[in-house]
Order: C-alpha cells, then structure tokens, then sequence
C-alpha cells in the first residue's frame, strides 16, 4: 500500500507544475523568532520528519516530553488545576505589597513569588517580613522567596521568620531560587568569586535536602536570555548547560546526582507563538531526561517547571491587547504540561501595577482550570504530528547549543567571555529585522494601532495592611530582635549560624555580607527588550510633536478614483499610525484635461506646511501621472517623498523624479517612519527658532 504522504506530495508537485514547492507551501519562521525552524503544509504520521512516537512515552514517565505529571487514574489531581497558579510581587511599598498578596490569595493564587533585594521589594529584616507576609498562612501556599545572589541569606532570613511564628519549615513548600549564572546574565556582575558562589549554592542545597524535604533551593532560569531576544532553541541549549552547571558543582561537595536533581526546577518564559511554546516546554523535558541520561543517571527524576508569560511581548501603548497574549501564554503553558504558571497582567512593566491588572491576571487561571477544565486533560497536544516534529526539532536546536557552549569551557565560561551575549544580540537583531518589516506583526503597534485609544488609568490600591497578625503566628517584640548573635565567620557558609543570626536581628545586607566576597565577578549584561519598544519609541516622539503645537500628520495626494486608491490608502494609514503619525488625504477628481490633477495637488500640498508627502494610487495613475506629481511636490517643498508600492525595476526612475522612500509590504517600516519623523523633527525645530527670532 502506498504511503500517504508520497502519494499526497506527488499529487501536489503535479497541481504545482513548475512551481517550487518550498517556495509555495513551506513557511519559514523569520530568522530571530525560530532557528531553521520550516512548517510544512501536511503532517503525517509517515512524514519523514515524524520519527518515532513510541519514544516519547507516556504522561508521568520519562523522557516526560508528554509531562512530568501521571494521566488521571495514576495519581493525577481529580479536578480543577493541575498547575500551581502563581503571582509575582517586587513592589517597593511593603504595605501595599501585603495587600496585594491578600487580595491575590483570596482571588485564587496559591504561590508567591517574591522576588528581594537587588531588584525587588525592600525587604530586608524580620520586621519587614512582618509587614509584608502579615495575614498569610504558608502551610496552604508555595512560597519562593527570590533573593537574588542574596539567596543563602534570604533562606536564612525566611526559615528564621517562619519558626518564630511557629511554622515548621520542614513541612512547607518553599523555594530559594539561586541562580548565579542568571544573575550574571541579567546583571553583569556577580560579588563572590565562582568558587565562593559554588560553596553558598552547595550549602543551601545540603540544608534544603536535609532539613527541608519539600524544598528546593536552586532555579534555572531561561528569562534574561528570553528577555533580551533568544529564540526557543537557544533558551533549551542555555537551560541545559545552566543545569550541566549546577548538577556538576553540587555533585562536586557530595550530592547525588538524583539528590541535586531534586533542588532544581526550571523557569521559563513562554511567548505568544502557541504551538511554538508548547513544543518547547515539551523539548525542554525531554532535553532534562536526555541530560540525566548522558550522565548514567536513569531513570530521571521527573522536572519541575515554572512556565511565565513573556515580558517581552508586552505593549505599553495598546495595553489592552496584552489581555490576549497573557491569555495565549497561559493556554500553550497549560497544554504543554507547566507544573507553576505566573501570568503577565495586561499593565505588567510598571512598578506599581493596577489592582485590575492583578485580577485579571489571576481570574485568567481560574477560567481556564475551572470554566475550561484544561487541567483534566493530559499532553492535549500529544499526537499531533505538527507539534510532535516540532518539539523534537527544538529539542535537537537546543541540544546542539548545549554541546557547543560546552565545547567552549561551559556556561559560566561562555558568559563570562561575551559568546551568549552575542548570540543573544544576533538573534534579537534577526527578530528586530522581522519586526519592523512586519514579518513578526504585533496587533495594536505596528499593526492596527489606534492612536485615540484611551486606556483607564486603574491606580493599586495603596490600603495599608492590618497589622494585626493571625493567631497563626507569633510576633516577637520589636526590641527582642537587637543584632545579639555573632555572624558566621567570613568564609563560612552555615546556614544555622545564618538563621540564628537573623532571629538575632541580623539585616538580609547583614547576613549577605558574612558570606566569603574576595572577587567580584564582570560580565556583560545582556539588555532586556520588547517587541512592541522600537515603535512606541516612535510613537513618543510623534507625541512630543503634537504636545509641542506641531502636527504629526502626513499629507498623502490619492490619485484616481476613490475605489482604485482606497486600498493603499488604508494600507498608508495603518503603517503610518505604527509611528504614532495620522494622514490628511487629499483628492481631486480625474479631469481629461492633461497635468489638471497634478497642478491641484501640488498647490494643495504647498498649502499643507508640510514637510513630508505621500503619493498613494493604482498603479495605472502611477504609470500615467506618479513621476510628474512626484517632480510637482519637490518643487513645492516636500523634504520627504514617499510612494505607496514596491518600486521593483523602476526604482532608479522614481528616485531620480524625487521619491525618497517606498512604502510597501516587506519594507523596513521602522526605518520609513524613523525618516519621516526626523523631517517633522527638522520642522519643528526651524518653527521654533523662527518664531524665538522674531
């Protein structure tokens, strides 16, 4: 019998004839947003790229590409979300971030992630953990306390609030979130020399693992890297060699291979391109059970991942699209198998996000576990022959990456010499170029943007926290917490002297500072960006005109009829919004008499004081007036010239008749809009000094 996908693509190339079927039916994804990444038209389970479905396995068991998590009637969670729902904090206002934390509980949330130190919220004693865990009953609740290098410390100062308001730590959920070679990514910059980092993360591991069952000490973020441009294969490669890293430095004072697994989840952020991200938590999980099995450690201790809805696909001027994406995130988590899913609130980026923001974001999670019932499904996507290709070409991508960052010495060496930094640029400089000619569109800012939108400015709640705490937990007396206890000597990481020593008093700065500090560690940091950024840039710039009593509206001339321009004329409208820029459309009717509509066009330009013109038409006028009109507008003082079209073969004629730029699908739209900015920048600015003058 024959295959079916032979017969099918043998039919196809015949309905195709001379027409390449690569270039008709085989999308590429642009370079920057995937690597070698193609999508055929048909997948079958005979297609040559299919493989082997067999060897993925089932729900709960390795290589857990089908989830770390047993289907139902093995130990699965009966009803409701099979993830843990969980919410980020770093507000500065302790207060007020115990508020939200309340209202983010009783809407549902059962993790917090709060992030200390560094770049997260001002916590830094026992008193201030006071303030900000006020009301809040760890036993019913994940708690990652996020500190940053700071991660020893923070631990210390954690455990040493929960036994002084009677929780046990041993029977919490808890997680400690170190991650140097992130910090380094993120930061530049390191305090500790490696091998001083190396002995902290070994000795909160070995506290963990010993006095903390349901804890796990060590995180593997993929977010600085997302962040900053890296395309999926790339964050697989750089997760593993992050896990490479940390398994080897804890087996190195003493762990199990199995035991170091253990104090490990991975963190990564997960974009708005659906089947994309589901395939790459899959690969990710696979990659994780490849990795142990490389090192003779089978069977692999299942993975934990903590999937966050990108901060790089969020929009400042059209925040109301970020619903939708947040939403899409959140679904490719779910599918593909999250363990813990932080969702992005529709105004996430400001330091004080809104308390409907907030809401949103978790009442996401509920709709979606309990109105959808996507948490009774296991490995939805399993099966289907697209998705399963596509797991196994990231995870194939991501392995490669793997195997040269460690044929450059390892993570820590390759961040340290510049090489993932500058693969993180190349690829986002291939994702900036898919972006600005609109390959890589994004709905409200280069696409659809609506510069009247008005967006209801929804403050945070700023209500100060009852500071009367629960009979949970017991407060200690503000004088009893003096600095009494003697730190650890510099050089030794011992946690129990750490945690005697914040019951003491001791400040997190305090107990960060007892750790062995002999070098500070330099790296380049690698810069976070967004989608949405180069054009809201633009889109500021234009406002700054119209706030200063200029006008940022292009004049365009639409030739011929209403019906044969109106297409490029809403084309023109739509790209120039992308720049925050309105057009003022200007029309005659067609006359018989030869250069009529040329001359009425001209002088209405010349009557416009604008610096910047657009012809827009069919290409019937183009062919039968475009270059005398073009010639016509120069001479009436267009600094800028643009036509609406792909100029093709007749690029050199129109340049030499005027136009400065074409305006056409494919074309680098931010570099159009960057252009004609300036002229109105150059106009505003000769306004200015003309009317100082007189």
């Amino acid at each position: 019998m024959e295959h079916r996908y032979e017969s099918w693509r043998r039919r196809v190339d015949g309905e195709l004839g001379s027409a390449d079927f690569e270039e008709e039916l085989v999308h590429r994804i642009p370079v920057g947003v995937a690597e070698g990444v193609r999508i055929e038209p048909l997948y079958t389970p005979d297609h040559p790229s299919t493989g082997d479905s067999a060897s993925r396995g089932l729900p709960g068991q390795a290589p857990f590409t089908r989830g770390a998590r047993p289907a139902r009637g093995s130990g699965a969670p009966p009803s409701g979300a099979s993830w843990s729902c969980c919410a980020r904090y770093c507000t500065d206002t302790l207060g007020q971030l115990n508020q939200e934390i309340l209202d983010d509980l009783a809407g549902g949330i059962d993790s917090l992630w709060l992030e200390a130190g560094g770049n997260g919220a001002a916590i830094a004693t026992l008193d201030d953990l006071d303030r900000v865990l006020n009301g809040v009953l760890p036993q019913a609740i994940t708690t990652v306390f996020d500190c940053g290098v700071e991660s020893l410390a923070g631990a210390a100062l954690l455990v040493a609030w929960l036994d002084e308001h009677g929780f046990d730590p041993a029977g919490l959920d808890l997680r400690f979130a170190a991650d140097p070679l992130a910090t380094l990514a993120a930061t530049g910059r390191l305090p500790a020399a490696w091998v001083e980092i190396d002995g902290e993360l070994a000795a909160l591991a070995k506290y963990c693992s010993k006095s903390l069952p349901r804890a796990r000490a060590l995180v593997v973020s993929t977010l600085p890297y997302h962040l900053g441009g890296a395309h999926p294969a790339q964050e697989l490669g750089y997760a593993m060699a992050t896990l490479l890293h940390y398994l080897r430095v804890l087996s190195a004072h003493g762990l199990s291979l199995g035991d170091a697994a253990r104090q490990i989840e991975l963190r990564v952020a997960v974009d708005q391109d659906f089947f994309m991200e589901i395939a790459k938590l899959r690969a990710l999980r696979t990659l994780w059970s490849k990795l142990f099995a490389a090192c003779q450690e089978e069977p692999s201790p299942p993975p934990f991942v903590h999937a966050v809805a990108s901060g790089r696909t969020l929009s400042r001027k059209a925040p109301w699209t970020n619903l939708l994406r947040g939403t899409g995130e959140m679904l490719a988590a779910v599918v593909a198998g999250a363990d813990r899913i932080t969702n992005a609130g529709y105004k996430d980026g400001s330091p004080n996000p809104s308390a409907l923001s907030r809401r949103i974001a978790r009442n996401t999670h509920t709709i979606l576990a309990e109105e959808s019932h996507l948490g009774e499904v296991a490995d939805a996507a399993g099966g289907s022959y697209y998705v399963e290709e596509l797991s196994d070409r990231l995870a194939r991508g991501g392995w490669a990456h793997l195997q040269e960052i460690e044929g450059r010495g390892g993570m820590a060496a390759c961040l340290e010499s510049g090489f993932v930094q500058e693969e993180v640029a190349r690829s986002w400089g291939g994702r900036l170029h898919a972006i600005a000619c609109r390959e890589q569109p994004i709905t409200g800012i280069s696409e659809f943007a609506q510069l009247d939108e008005e967006v209801e400015e929804c403050q945070p709640s700023t209500t100060e926290a009852s500071t009367t705490r629960p009979e949970s937990g017991r407060v200690l007396p503000r004088a009893a917490r003096e600095p009494v206890a003697e730190l650890p000597k510099q050089g030794e990481c011992d946690l129990p002297a750490l945690i005697a020593a914040a019951r003491a008093g001791a400040s997190l700065s305090q107990l960060a500072a007892s750790q062995p500090r002999t070098q500070n560690l330099r790296a380049a940091a690698i810069p976070p960006q967004r989608d949405a950024e180069p054009f809201e840039r633009l889109r500021e710039r234009a406002e700054t005109l119209s706030k200063g009593g200029l006008q940022a509206k292009l004049w365009v001339a639409c030739l011929g009829t209403t019906a044969s321009h109106t297409a490029r004329a809403n084309f023109a409208r739509r790209a120039f919004a992308a720049g925050g820029l309105a057009t003022a459309e200007a029309t005659v009717e067609p006359s018989a008499e030869a250069g009529t509509e040329v001359a009425q066009l001209s002088g209405q330009f010349a009557r416009s004081c604008s610096p910047v013109a657009v012809i827009c038409g069919p290409d019937e006028s183009y062919r039968a007036q475009g270059h005398s009109l073009a010639r016509a507008l120069k001479e009436a003082g267009a600094q800028q010239l643009l036509l609406v079209a792909k100029p093709g073969a007749e690029e050199e004629a129109w340049r030499r008749a005027g136009v400065d730029r074409f305006l056409h699908l494919g074309c680098d739209l931010l570099r159009v809009l960057e252009g004609v900015l300036l002229s109105l920048e150059a106009r505003g600015l000769a306004t200015r000094e003309l009317g100082e003058s007189s």
